[in-house]
Protein backbone atom coordinates (compact mmCIF):
# COMPACT_ATOMS: atom_id res chain seq x y z
CA UNK A 1 0.00 0.00 0.00
CA UNK A 2 1.26 3.46 -0.87
CA UNK A 3 -0.07 6.90 0.00
CA UNK A 4 -0.20 9.66 -2.61
CA UNK A 5 -0.94 13.36 -2.30
CA UNK A 6 -0.32 16.64 -4.13
CA UNK A 7 0.53 20.05 -2.74
CA UNK A 8 1.20 23.66 -3.67
CA UNK A 9 3.04 26.21 -1.53
CA UNK A 10 -0.09 27.41 0.30
CA UNK A 11 -0.94 23.97 1.74
CA UNK A 12 2.55 23.01 2.90
CA UNK A 13 1.68 23.01 6.62
CA UNK A 14 -1.09 20.47 5.91
CA UNK A 15 1.40 18.36 3.97
CA UNK A 16 3.80 18.25 6.94
CA UNK A 17 0.96 17.07 9.21
CA UNK A 18 -0.04 14.40 6.70
CA UNK A 19 3.54 13.17 6.32
CA UNK A 20 3.94 12.94 10.12
CA UNK A 21 0.71 10.95 10.52
CA UNK A 22 1.32 8.54 7.62
CA UNK A 23 4.79 7.88 9.04
CA UNK A 24 3.46 7.49 12.60
CA UNK A 25 0.68 5.02 11.81
CA UNK A 26 2.02 3.17 8.76
CA UNK A 27 5.81 3.65 8.78
CA UNK A 28 5.56 5.07 5.24
CA UNK A 29 6.16 8.39 3.52
CA UNK A 30 3.54 9.60 1.04
CA UNK A 31 4.50 10.24 -2.55
CA UNK A 32 4.09 13.98 -3.09
CA UNK A 33 3.25 15.62 -6.41
CA UNK A 34 4.50 19.17 -6.74
CA UNK A 35 1.72 21.60 -7.70
CA UNK A 36 3.83 24.69 -7.05
CA UNK A 37 6.06 24.28 -4.02
CA UNK A 38 8.80 26.79 -3.26
CA UNK A 39 12.48 25.88 -3.42
CA UNK A 40 12.69 26.06 0.38
CA UNK A 41 9.71 23.71 0.73
CA UNK A 42 11.32 21.26 -1.69
CA UNK A 43 14.52 21.42 0.37
CA UNK A 44 12.56 20.66 3.55
CA UNK A 45 11.00 17.62 1.87
CA UNK A 46 14.42 16.56 0.61
CA UNK A 47 15.73 16.62 4.18
CA UNK A 48 12.87 14.22 5.01
CA UNK A 49 13.94 11.94 2.12
CA UNK A 50 10.87 12.88 0.08
CA UNK A 51 11.51 13.91 -3.50
CA UNK A 52 8.52 15.80 -4.93
CA UNK A 53 7.28 14.43 -8.24
CA UNK A 54 6.57 16.73 -11.17
CA UNK A 55 2.86 16.96 -11.83
CA UNK A 56 1.70 15.41 -15.13
CA UNK A 57 -0.31 17.54 -17.60
CA UNK A 58 -3.70 18.61 -16.28
CA UNK A 59 -7.00 19.57 -17.83
CA UNK A 60 -7.44 23.16 -19.00
CA UNK A 61 -9.53 25.05 -16.46
CA UNK A 62 -12.37 26.07 -18.77
CA UNK A 63 -13.98 29.50 -18.82
CA UNK A 64 -17.48 30.31 -17.65
CA UNK A 65 -17.24 29.30 -14.01
CA UNK A 66 -19.61 31.16 -11.70
CA UNK A 67 -18.16 34.21 -9.97
CA UNK A 68 -14.73 33.63 -11.48
CA UNK A 69 -14.35 30.25 -9.72
CA UNK A 70 -11.44 28.07 -10.82
CA UNK A 71 -11.21 24.41 -9.79
CA UNK A 72 -8.07 23.28 -7.96
CA UNK A 73 -8.24 19.50 -8.38
CA UNK A 74 -8.08 18.79 -12.10
CA UNK A 75 -4.75 17.00 -11.61
CA UNK A 76 -6.19 14.03 -9.70
CA UNK A 77 -6.88 11.45 -12.43
CA UNK A 78 -3.57 12.04 -14.21
CA UNK A 79 -1.59 11.77 -10.97
CA UNK A 80 -3.31 8.47 -10.25
CA UNK A 81 -2.71 7.24 -13.81
CA UNK A 82 0.97 8.09 -13.30
CA UNK A 83 1.20 6.32 -9.93
CA UNK A 84 -0.71 3.22 -11.06
CA UNK A 85 1.56 2.97 -14.09
CA UNK A 86 4.62 3.01 -11.82
CA UNK A 87 3.47 0.87 -8.89
CA UNK A 88 1.66 -2.47 -8.77
CA UNK A 89 0.20 -2.04 -5.31
CA UNK A 90 -2.88 -0.71 -3.54
CA UNK A 91 -3.05 3.10 -3.57
CA UNK A 92 -4.50 5.51 -1.02
CA UNK A 93 -4.99 9.00 -2.48
CA UNK A 94 -5.45 11.78 0.07
CA UNK A 95 -6.06 15.46 -0.52
CA UNK A 96 -3.23 17.26 1.22
CA UNK A 97 -5.53 18.44 4.03
CA UNK A 98 -6.62 14.84 4.80
CA UNK A 99 -4.63 12.80 7.28
CA UNK A 100 -4.91 9.38 8.91
CA UNK A 101 -5.36 9.48 12.67
CA UNK A 102 -5.01 5.73 13.32
CA UNK A 103 -3.76 2.64 11.56
CA UNK A 104 -6.15 0.66 9.33
CA UNK A 105 -6.16 -2.19 6.83
CA UNK A 106 -6.82 -1.46 3.16
CA UNK A 107 -10.65 -1.53 3.28
CA UNK A 108 -11.62 -2.40 -0.32
CA UNK A 109 -10.64 -4.71 -3.15
CA UNK A 110 -11.21 -2.32 -6.07
CA UNK A 111 -12.46 1.25 -5.51
CA UNK A 112 -13.40 2.91 -2.24
CA UNK A 113 -15.03 6.35 -1.95
CA UNK A 114 -16.97 8.12 0.76
CA UNK A 115 -20.18 9.96 0.02
CA UNK A 116 -20.03 13.72 0.34
CA UNK A 117 -21.18 14.83 3.76
CA UNK A 118 -23.23 17.67 2.32
CA UNK A 119 -24.35 17.31 -1.29
CA UNK A 120 -27.02 19.65 -2.64
CA UNK A 121 -27.85 17.62 -5.76
CA UNK A 122 -25.52 19.62 -8.03
CA UNK A 123 -24.07 17.70 -10.98
CA UNK A 124 -20.90 19.78 -10.63
CA UNK A 125 -19.98 18.16 -7.34
CA UNK A 126 -21.83 14.83 -7.24
CA UNK A 127 -22.58 12.55 -4.30
CA UNK A 128 -19.15 10.87 -4.05
CA UNK A 129 -16.08 12.65 -2.73
CA UNK A 130 -12.68 12.46 -4.40
CA UNK A 131 -10.54 13.77 -1.51
CA UNK A 132 -10.00 10.30 -0.03
CA UNK A 133 -9.77 7.43 -2.51
CA UNK A 134 -8.75 3.78 -2.25
CA UNK A 135 -7.65 2.06 -5.45
CA UNK A 136 -6.97 -1.66 -5.25
CA UNK A 137 -4.28 -3.21 -7.40
CA UNK A 138 -6.74 -4.70 -9.89
CA UNK A 139 -6.81 -4.99 -13.66
CA UNK A 140 -9.59 -2.45 -14.25
CA UNK A 141 -8.19 0.51 -12.39
CA UNK A 142 -6.17 2.00 -15.25
CA UNK A 143 -9.22 1.85 -17.54
CA UNK A 144 -11.26 3.55 -14.81
CA UNK A 145 -8.67 6.31 -14.30
CA UNK A 146 -8.29 6.93 -18.04
CA UNK A 147 -12.10 7.17 -18.37
CA UNK A 148 -12.08 9.74 -15.56
CA UNK A 149 -9.31 11.74 -17.23
CA UNK A 150 -10.95 11.63 -20.69
CA UNK A 151 -14.29 12.76 -19.29
CA UNK A 152 -12.62 15.78 -17.71
CA UNK A 153 -10.64 16.63 -20.85
CA UNK A 154 -13.87 16.67 -22.90
CA UNK A 155 -15.84 18.84 -20.45
CA UNK A 156 -16.12 22.58 -21.13
CA UNK A 157 -16.39 23.19 -17.39
CA UNK A 158 -14.32 20.36 -15.94
CA UNK A 159 -14.67 19.19 -12.35
CA UNK A 160 -12.91 16.21 -10.82
CA UNK A 161 -16.01 15.32 -8.81
CA UNK A 162 -18.45 15.79 -11.69
CA UNK A 163 -16.48 13.52 -14.00
CA UNK A 164 -15.78 10.98 -11.27
CA UNK A 165 -19.46 10.66 -10.41
CA UNK A 166 -20.43 10.49 -14.08
CA UNK A 167 -18.12 7.60 -14.88
CA UNK A 168 -19.11 5.70 -11.74
CA UNK A 169 -22.42 5.02 -13.50
CA UNK A 170 -20.53 2.91 -16.07
CA UNK A 171 -19.44 0.43 -13.42
CA UNK A 172 -15.82 -0.03 -14.57
CA UNK A 173 -14.81 -0.90 -11.01
CA UNK A 174 -16.63 -2.35 -8.03
CA UNK A 175 -17.38 0.58 -5.72
CA UNK A 176 -17.27 0.16 -1.98
CA UNK A 177 -18.93 3.05 -0.19
CA UNK A 178 -16.73 4.09 2.72
CA UNK A 179 -18.37 5.52 5.81
CA UNK A 180 -17.71 9.25 5.83
CA UNK A 181 -17.32 9.31 9.60
CA UNK A 182 -14.52 6.73 9.25
CA UNK A 183 -12.63 7.80 6.12
CA UNK A 184 -13.67 11.37 5.31
CA UNK A 185 -14.60 12.88 8.63
CA UNK A 186 -14.37 16.54 9.52
CA UNK A 187 -13.98 15.62 13.20
CA UNK A 188 -11.92 13.08 15.12
CA UNK A 189 -14.71 10.79 16.27
CA UNK A 190 -13.94 7.44 18.00
CA UNK A 191 -14.39 5.46 14.75
CA UNK A 192 -12.53 7.95 12.53
CA UNK A 193 -9.54 6.74 10.57
CA UNK A 194 -9.01 9.75 8.26
CA UNK A 195 -9.79 13.37 9.12
CA UNK A 196 -10.31 15.62 6.12
CA UNK A 197 -10.87 19.17 7.24
CA UNK A 198 -9.42 22.61 6.77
Amino acid sequence: MIFVTACDHSYFDYLLMQIANVDKYFGLRPLVYDLGLTDIQRDILGAMYIRPIKCPPVVAAGYNYPNGYRPRALFKPMILVDICDLYNTDVVYLDVDARPIKCFEFPVSELGLAKAESWNGSEYTGPYHSGVMFLGNVEGRMKFLMSWARDMWRDALPSDKKSLNRILERGDMELTILRADEYNSKFALPQTRIVHTK
